[in-house]
This record gives C-alpha cells, structure tokens and sequence, in this order.
C-alpha cells in the first residue's frame, strides 16, 4: 500500500484542477445549487452535465439581447460540437467573461488534438529490419486508458488482449496516453501493474497536446527497445503512434476498437445533425488519416472492417480479432438459487438486465419501459441494471420505485458472472445508430459464455457479437420486447447454445493469434 505525502496529495489536487478546471468548477456549482433559479446558471449546469439537449432548450429563455447571451451561446455551440462557431460568440462576449474565457480554453484544446495532422519529428527514419524467425517481437500497446482506474469494455479488452499475449509468450509493454490518469483527476504512479500486467504512464497536466505526446512516446519506445507500435482508438493514439514510428522506423499496427466520433455523436445531436460539426468532422478525418497510415489495422467485426474498407484501407491490410472471454467465463455457471442468495436477490420473481456502461445509446430506457408493460400484462418480472455511466442518472429518473429495478452500480471485473448467473435473461437494446449498427460490444459475449439467453436490438453488429444466439427485437420497440420478455422460458436453450459458440470460437486464446499475423505483415511492409 502506498503512504501518500502531503505534496504528494497536494500535487495531485493541482494537477485534477489544473487538467478539469471548467468542468470541476461547473459541476461544484451545480451541486451547491441544486435547482438553479437562473438560466445562466441552469445552462452552464446542463453544460457541465453535457447534456446538450436540456442546454439548447434553456437558451431559447435568455433574450438575445441579454449581455450573457453571447457567452452562453458560446458554451452551448462548443458543447454541440461547433467550435469555429463558438470562438466567434466567445470572443464577442460583453459580459460572462468568465464562461467566454473557458469556451476559447477548450475549444484551443479540441483543436490542438483534432484539427490538424500531428507534424513528424524530423526526417522518418529508414525501416528497422523485422525481427529474425524464432525471436519473440517486443510489442507495444498504446492505449486511451486502463485498469485500475477506468473500467469499461474499452479497458477489459486491452487487460484481456495483454494477458493472452503473454501467456502466449509475446512480450508485451502497455503505455496510456498523455496525461493519464492525472489529468481525469487519479493519483498516479509512473507503473501501475494489475494482475501482472503493467501499464506504463506519460504523467502530464493534460494529454490535448499530440505533438508532445510523440515526443514522450518516441523516447519510451526507444528507451524500451521496442519491435512494433501498436495503438488502439482513438486518433490521438495513432497520430502520436505515426509520430514515434516515423521516428525510429518502426511498423504501425492501428486497432480500431470504435468509431469514437460516432460514439459522441449519439450524445449530441444524433448522427445527421452531429456529422455536420467542426468536432465530428475532425475527428473522422483524423481517425481515417492513422488508418491509412498504418502497416495493419486491427478491428473487431466484420461491419467495422468494412467501414474501414470504404475509408480507403486495402482489405488485405486489415485483421480481425473479435471480443472474446478468458476461461473464468466458461467455467461452470452456478446455479440461479445459489447466484441470487449470494447477491440478495429474491428468487420469486423473474430478473432481466443489463451489465454495462450506461450510455444513452445502450438503450436501457427501453428495457425499462418493457419491464413496465410486461408488468402491466401480469409477469412478475423485474429488471438489475449493473453499471454506471453519463446517462445513468436521466435513466433513474424515468425509473420507478417500487423495488422493480434494482441499481447496482459498477462491479470490480470478474463480479460480474455472478450477476449474469443470477438473472433470467440479459438484455442488450442498444438504440439504432451507426455506431451501434458498426461496433460490437463484449458483453454479449460474455453473457453467453455463461449460458444466459440474450435479447437484443436487432443491429448488425449486434448479430455478429452473438453469433446469432440471440432472440432479437426491433431497436427503441418496448411493445416487442416486453412480447419477449414473456418468451423467456421457451429460449433458454439459446444461452446454451451461445455458451458452446463461445467455448468454440470466442476464448482470448483463441482470437489473439490474429494478432501475430497482423505483426508479421506490418513488419514486412
């Protein structure tokens, strides 16, 4: 256990405050006044909640002739993505200099990581050669963030892949991106090592600057001797990736995990309306620039390969290796009595749900909404919602209480196949989006490592994630799923057939060893 000192503690409080001020400064105010009785302040709550919605509504209060208009403006047309847009309100603001001066803050930051190609460190150097038949490469990750102090799908994926590949005897270093974690508000070590596997930091303030974080990534890679760069989503990744491997004349693998332009779409705006955006735009551009770039790229799903295609990637430079679980997953399921007494659950009822991050776009309101009118047709049924997320507290909002939906908040790893075991069903119904229509999650997949029927959206990506061993509804149909949610009993079966697909065709084991494939063709370039 580590004894942290005061300068240590107080270092680490300049940095959170430092790295987040507008966001920690809006968000404290916001919780000192719950129910803010000025627009103003109402907007710059809904600001600092991202909540683009509820921010534009707002803004059609304050008359435009208000001397805080045009700050307010500013702060709402950043959230929505239009940056040129707002550095012309902030710049013109007469009053709300406060607010303006954050608008240009954050918008300098956004186009400092998104606006231009990251420039290279000098001439490129001449290819290294690849490494001799027989000899281990030393491979490095590059990723957004990591365990222990970010757990999503993005960061199980990453531990998993790792420890796969060592296990395999590939040896394997992991760096996160500049700034993390000190700049999302962690105390940090320079190392953090999590079930053997150590993840290596670039400690900054803050990670917006590229340019910078090729600098520091090239002198890690050099300093650790390293055969092939591999990063993973998002660009920001890549190009200091590019930038390191021009440098040292490295190979460039680049693992497209998701469409993270996509992903911010759905949160503001809805695909039409987002695209058309300075941050939507950027962001795709960069993000098709590193795949370019890259000796081999690395995805999930066939539907993500083939959006990669169109973005003008040669099919023969692009690999799959889809989600998968390790055999923690496909050990025997415990049984549901048993599963249920341990987590306090009551075993009289029917459980449905979901083990995610709670995003809008998971579409848990719609789970919701058929568990209410199942409920309504006389089921007795009830919904555990295992997770945490953006959009969590809009969805308890709309929630009822009366004991039908049981919140559990985020669970450490392999916890949750305890509450996969302990419930009837899991439901994935994601909105339909393109991202959700593109990116397959790993979820499914571990739900039916343990035997649990799935129902889903009815999405490509979602069909390709289950191997079909799904049942499937329309996306946003509450009626349809509720239809389903009756059907449980008749479908078990399909758990039980997913469960062996996985056993199959989806251990990490297994799905890794495309990895070296992809190595072997980005050294040979």
């Amino acid at each position: 256990m580590r004894v942290l000192s005061l300068p240590w503690l107080v270092g680490a409080l300049g940095a959170r405050l430092l790295s987040e001020p507008d966001r920690i400064r809006l968000r404290f105010r916001a919780g000192r006044h719950a129910k803010p009785s000025s627009a103003a302040a109402r907007i710059d709550r809904a600001v600092a909640l991202d909540d683009l919605e509820v921010a534009e509504e707002l803004l059609t209060l304050v008359p435009s002739g208000d001397p805080q208009y045009s700050s307010l403006s500013a702060a709402v047309l950043l959230l929505g993505g239009h940056i040129t847009a707002a550095e012309a309100q902030a710049s013109a603001a007469r009053d709300g200099r406060a607010r303006a001066q954050r608008v240009l803050r954050r918008a300098r930051e956004l186009r400092q990581e998104s606006a231009s190609p990251v420039p290279l460190p000098g001439s490129p150097s001449p290819r290294r050669a690849p490494s001799p038949p027989g000899s281990s490469r030393r491979v490095l990750h590059v990723v957004k963030n990591s365990l222990p102090q970010t757990q999503a799908g993005y960061t199980l994926r990453t531990q998993a892949v790792l420890r796969a590949q060592s296990a395999a005897g590939l040896d394997v270093r992991a760096v996160t991106r500049l700034g993390f974690p000190v700049a999302q508000g962690h105390l940090a070590d320079r190392v953090d090592v999590v079930d053997g596997i150590a993840y290596h930091r670039l400690l900054a303030m803050r990670g917006t600057d590229v340019a910078e974080y090729g600098r520091r990534l090239t002198s890690f890679a050099r300093s650790q001797r390293i055969d092939v760069i591999h990063a993973a989503t998002d660009h920001v990744n890549g190009h200091a990736a590019m930038a390191a491997c021009s440098s040292l004349g490295l190979p460039f693998v680049y693992e497209v995990r998701g469409f993270l332009e996509d992903s911010w779409a759905c949160r503001h705006g809805g695909d039409s309306r987002a695209s058309a955006t300075d941050r939507y735009r950027w962001a795709r551009a960069r993000e098709t620039e590193a795949m370019l770039a890259a000796d081999a790229i690395v995805t999930l799903s066939r539907s993500m390969a083939a959006d990669i295609a169109e973005r003008g990637v040669p099919a023969d430079r692009i690999w799959l290796v889809p989600n998968g679980v390790d055999d923690a997953y496909l050990a025997a399921p415990r049984d549901q009595s048993s599963a249920r007494s341990l987590l306090g659950l009551p075993d009289d009822r029917m459980w449905v749900g979901a083990v995610t991050t709670i995003h809008e776009y998971e579409g848990l309101g719609t789970l919701l909404e058929a568990v209410a009118i199942a409920r309504r047709a006389g089921a007795d049924v009830g919904a555990v919602i295992v997770g945490d997320g953006p959009a969590l507290r809009r969805l308890k909002a709309s929630a009822p209480d009366d004991g039908t939906v049981r919140w559990v908040g985020r669970v450490p790893g392999r916890s949750s196949i305890d509450w996969y075991d302990a419930l009837d069903a899991v439901v994935v119904p994601r909105q339909d989006h393109r991202v959700t229509r593109l990116v397959t999650p790993l979820k499914p997949v571990e739900a039916l490592a343990r035997a649990r029927l799935v129902i889903a959206s009815d999405l490509p990506a979602l069909r390709e994630a289950t191997g079909e061993y799904a049942r499937f509804v329309p996306p946003g149909d509450a009626s349809a799923l509720a239809e389903e949610l009756a059907l449980v009993d008749h479908h078990r079966d399909l758990g039980t057939a997913g469960r062996e697909w996985v056993q199959a065709e989806r251990r990490w084991s297994q799905v890794c060893s495309a990895y070296d494939d992809a190595y072997a063709a980005a050294s040979d370039r």
